[in-house]
């Protein structure tokens, strides 16, 4: 059997195997139990939403590299918390040592408070958007 001979064979049982792979799977498909949704169903419109419970929120004293953050960004977290966050975020990133580890993996830290990072953030947007749009690279 030369190359060809071998490669058409490997082909034709690939192709058989997939062609039987897909009728079997609505078979298993229908023996499997339906997925349960991890996140809560949406709220109709109008409905109130329960009160947002600050004791499920990490201590701010046990924070660590590890700890999720966007939990306190959530919907109905007080603006307070949030700030205090975002200055221990700032003051962290103020550290030369982690200074010294960002420049190794290749950023440059800016350390720019919350306002100015929202301002760079829109300008960049805004100078993305018009270059993309000059260049003619937006989905048709």
């Amino acid at each position: 059997m030369n190359d060809e001979e071998e490669e058409k064979g490997f082909l034709a049982r690939w192709s058989q195997r997939k062609r039987e792979a897909g009728k079997a799977e609505p078979k298993e498909a229908a023996n499997e139990k339906p997925v349960q949704p991890t996140e809560p169903p949406p709220q109709a419109p109008g409905a109130a939403e329960p009160p947002f419970d600050l004791e499920s929120l990490p201590k701010l004293e046990e924070l660590t590299k590890d700890t999720d953050m966007t939990v306190f960004f959530k919907k109905g977290v007080p603006e307070s918390i949030r700030e205090r966050i975002a200055r221990e975020v700032v003051a962290i990133a103020k550290d030369p040592a982690y200074q010294a580890k960002l420049r190794n993996t290749g950023f440059e830290p800016l350390g720019l408070d919350a306002q100015a990072t929202t301002r760079m953030y829109r300008d960049e947007v805004t100078r993305w958007t018009a270059f993309i749009k000059e260049r003619g690279l937006t989905e048709k």
